[in-house]
Parts: structure tokens; sequence; C-alpha cells
């Protein structure tokens, strides 16, 4: 990487001369390599048509009867499968209110069948580590349904008990410019149910990007503590 000259007058002023290193260690910085911003973020505020405030999105949900029609506005990010899909705030899933929005997405496994949701993700970057944050509940007065967190190979558990929303994280690193990032529940017996929401992938800063910033804050460091002995010396001649 080319270095900026940065020109210094020798009878500058002290608020030039700090406005010119800053720009200095901007240039600095800016130069460093440039990294992805969010790459989504959802809350599964999606239209809900089953005549409910809840709706399984998923051709193969544990109910299959007319008093739960099966979804259509999955969008097309999105993948349910199982005992999966959306639910409002004050349906008979009795989460908390959702953390962000009025709706969650929701995991069941109910009597040996599981539930999952997969988002799809593009614009990567191949060889760039993603860090995931996502929201999940347990819902009142049923089990905790286990689930795992994984894209390509690599896979983390979890076990939500808390009815409360609490913040969870995972990261991965890409290989490839796309991915699925899968919330996998449990094929439990009985009905265990996991809420989810806002779900928010975005890079991770690359450590050359953090050497350059640091390097430029350090710039202004050195300018400014030199300029204050070179002041001292020749206050003393």
């Amino acid at each position: 990487m080319e270095m900026a000259f940065c020109p210094l007058e020798a009878d500058v002023t002290k608020a030039k001369f700090i406005s010119t290193v800053a720009a200095c260690a901007v240039a600095l910085v800016s130069a460093a390599p440039a990294f992805a911003t969010a790459v989504l973020v959802t809350s599964f505020e999606d239209t809900i048509n089953s005549g409910t405030n809840y709706e399984y999105v998923s051709a193969t949900q544990p109910y299959n009867s007319v008093n739960v029609p099966l979804g259509t506005d999955s969008p097309s990010n999105l993948t349910f499968s199982g005992g999966s899909g959306i639910q409002a705030n004050g349906s008979a899933w009795g989460f908390a209110a959702a953390p962000l929005g009025s709706q969650t997405g929701f995991i069941q496994s109910y009597n040996g069948v599981g539930g999952a949701i997969s988002i799809a993700l593009a614009n990567l970057n191949d060889g760039q580590q993603y860090a995931v944050s996502f929201e999940a509940a347990a819902r009142p007065g049923f089990g905790a349904d286990p689930f795992t967190v994984s894209v390509g190979t690599k896979s983390d558990p979890y076990i939500v008990s808390s009815t409360a929303w609490g913040t969870y994280t995972f990261d991965f690193t890409a290989h490839g410019t796309s991915a699925d990032i899968a919330f996998t529940g449990s094929a439990l017996p009985g009905d265990t149910s996991v809420g989810l929401d806002n779900v928010s992938i975005s890079a991770v800063p690359e450590p050359a990007t953090w050497a350059m910033m640091l390097l430029g804050f350090g710039m202004v460091g050195f300018a400014l503590r030199r300029r204050g002995q070179i002041a001292n010396v020749a206050a003393a001649a």
C-alpha cells in the first residue's frame, strides 16, 4: 500500500496541525481493505394468511388441518419445514411480546416431528468471517426445544429455557458467495417450542482493517507528542 505524504509547516498552528495529522490518519484507515456491512436482518413481519394470529408455513407441519391453514406468504429467502411458522403478539403460542416488530418465527417439536427455519444468504465475501445475532425465547407452559444453528459444516447447539427473550450469537466463515443458515429444532415427543426473532448477520472486520485503524490513531498520538517535544526545545533555547 502506498503511504501518503503529509507536509507540515514549521509555524503551523496547533489546530491546523491536529487537523492535518487527523486527515492523514483517516486516509490510512480509508485505504484499508473494505469489509461488508450487514447482510440481513429479519423479524418475521410477513403477512399471516391463516385468518388467525399465527400460521405454519410448511407443507410438513404436524397440524395439517383446516383450522390451521398452510401459509403461502413465505419470503423467497426463508424456508420453513416441519413444525415451524410465524406468530403474532397475543397468539395462542403465548410468547412474550416480540423484541422487534410484532411477530416472531417459531420452531415446534410435536410428537416426534421437528421444525426448522432456513435463511438464504447472498452477496457474501468468500473467506470472510460473519457474526450472527438472534433473539430466542421458550414458549410459556411448555418444555424447552433444543435446537442447532448451522452454516455448512459449522453447527452449534442451543437450549433456551427462559420465556424472556434473550440474545444469542453464532459465527461462521463464508466458503463462497452464498450460504444457508438453518435453525433446526429437535424431533422430541410431546410438545415443545422455541421462538425466534431479530436475526442479524454482518461481517466481522478483517485484521488488516483493525491494524490500519490502530496505525492511523497511533500516528496522530506520535505526531502530537513529537510536536510537544519540539516546542519544549524551542522554548528552552
